[in-house]
C-alpha cells in the first residue's frame, strides 16, 4: 500500500515540476533562483518517495501492522556476553606466540 502511494506521489511530483518550475525560461536572475530551488527541492522529495517505494514502509511501518507481521526483535546480547563469550583458559591455545626470530 505504502510503495504504490509513493509512487503515485513521485509521478504527481514530476508531473507538478515539469509544469511549475521552468526555471530556464526566466532571465530574471530573482525568478530563475526561485523556481530553480523549487524545481531541485522537488527533485529531492521524489528521491525520499523513491526510497520510501523500495522501503516499503520498513519493519514498524503501518502495512506491517496491518499485515500482521510485526514481532518483537530477537534478543540483543549483552556487552558483556558478546565480548566475553567463549574466552578462557582453553582458548588460550587458539593464539599462535609471536616469532620475532624473523624481524
Amino acid at each position: 500500500m505504502t510503495a504504490y502511494a509513493a509512487l503515485l506521489m513521485v509521478a504527481f511530483t514530476i508531473i507538478a515540476t515539469a509544469t511549475s518550475h521552468r526555471f530556464w525560461q526566466f532571465s530574471d536572475p530573482a525568478l530563475y533562483r526561485a523556481q530553480s530551488t523549487n524545481f531541485w527541492k522537488n527533485v529531492s522529495m521524489m528521491g525520499g518517495m523513491i526510497l520510501l517505494f523500495v522501503t516499503a514502509g520498513g519493519h514498524y511501518s503501518l502495512d506491517q501492522l496491518f499485515r500482521g507481521r510485526v514481532r518483537e526483535p530477537a534478543p540483543q546480547p549483552t556487552f558483556g556476553e558478546r565480548y566475553s563469550a567463549n574466552v578462557g583458559p582453553e582458548d588460550d591455545n587458539r593464539i599462535e606466540p609471536l616469532d620475532l626470530s624473523r624481524a
